[in-house]
């Protein structure tokens, strides 16, 4: 039991603190000449240029195997159907122990149609996709959100961006971000533990809904500001202080105060959604349609996972033993928020 306890917190550590790391992202803006941005990726994605197995991929081994590592895997595409391959541009490269920042550069000209072609996956991880954030001359942004599934998309500068596309595309970015955001399971875990009636759980999810919903959409229009070094410690914490408020609660099926500690805790845990979209860099009424979206997706992940929660839940508040396994949970959940803290911190 104990072993299988242990492989139960190394992987879910894991997961978490992998949480996103996985995803590739490209950022480029249209100068004259061509795009120029930053691509980020995994660091594993680079294995292959490091030549001195130093575990640091410097400019050097970079530019000696940028033409094996891009060949055919990360492209801009013009109007006339042209494949142009990324260069290596100016700029400092950043590694971070989870990914590599790169400056890059497309040598392409003027075209009022442009495509993305994304296929530099990792074999091991699941679910990954790639955020590309193109920004023209005119200031006019546009996202597309490729997969391994659909690793080519194109846009129209003429048509503007499709309403259903985006819908789709921020729909399930919001979903998968749920489904993988395992702090945020976790938090949700604590305040349904308890049980209680269905009213209950009707109030703290929806609590806990409104707060995020608020929080995130503050933080997407420029309003609240706070660094990812307090929010992410502040989530984990969080996790503790609602997994000791459930852990009284067991026998009773009450939580004092549910609601209102789900609230509370729930704009912090919107700040933490809202570094996804951060990225963007949206503004005004372009921000409306992704964070909505993105917004929804959170939510009916959400809904599915307390769902699929709530019959097992419920089938443990019949009798002691599963009373003792609610404890076992709550105690292993508040354990797993002070790690996050301390490695947060």
């Amino acid at each position: 039991m104990q072993i299988r306890i242990l492989w139960f917190l190394f992987w879910l550590t894991h997961r978490t603190l992998a949480h996103g790391i996985d995803d590739g992202f490209l950022q480029l803006s249209q100068q004259e000449g061509g795009w120029v941005g930053i691509w980020r990726a995994p660091v594993a994605v680079f294995a292959g240029c490091d030549s001195n197995r130093d575990g640091q991929i410097g400019r050097d081994e970079l530019s000696n195997g940028w033409d094996t590592l891009t060949a055919g895997k990360i492209l801009l595409l013009d109007a006339n159907g042209q494949s142009i391959a990324p260069a290596l541009n100016q700029g400092e490269v950043i590694q971070s122990p989870s990914q590599l920042t790169i400056p890059v550069r497309f040598e392409c000209p003027p075209s009022p149609t442009l495509g993305v072609e994304y296929r530099l996956y990792l074999p091991s991880a699941t679910d990954q996709q790639c955020l590309a954030i193109l920004t023209n001359h005119l200031g006019e942004n546009k996202t597309l959100l490729l997969k391994p599934s659909n690793p080519r998309q194109s846009l129209s500068w003429k048509e503007g961006p499709k309403p259903e596309t985006t819908f789709i595309s921020f729909f399930e970015l919001g979903v998968k971000h749920i489904w993988t955001g395992y702090d945020h399971l976790l938090f949700l875990l604590t305040l349904v533990v308890t049980g209680g009636s269905l009213l209950r759980w009707f109030q703290v999810i929806t609590a806990f809904s409104v707060a995020h919903s608020i929080s995130l959409a503050l933080a997407v229009f420029g309003v609240v500001h706070l660094s990812a070094d307090i929010v992410e410690p502040m989530i984990a914490l969080s996790i503790t202080i609602a997994a000791l408020v459930a852990w009284r609660g067991l026998a009773a099926q009450k939580m004092n105060g549910g609601w209102q500690l789900a609230f509370s805790f729930g704009l912090i845990h919107g700040l933490g959604f809202a570094g996804v979209l951060a990225e963007l860099q949206l503004s005004g009424r372009q921000a409306l349609l992704p964070l909505v979206s993105f917004n929804l997706g959170v939510e009916v992940g959400q809904l599915c996972v307390a769902a699929a929660l709530m019959p097992i839940i419920f089938r443990l508040c019949r009798d002691q033993t599963g009373t003792r396994v609610r404890q076992g949970m709550t105690i292993l959940a508040g354990l797993m928020g002070l790690y996050w803290f301390t490695t947060r911190l």
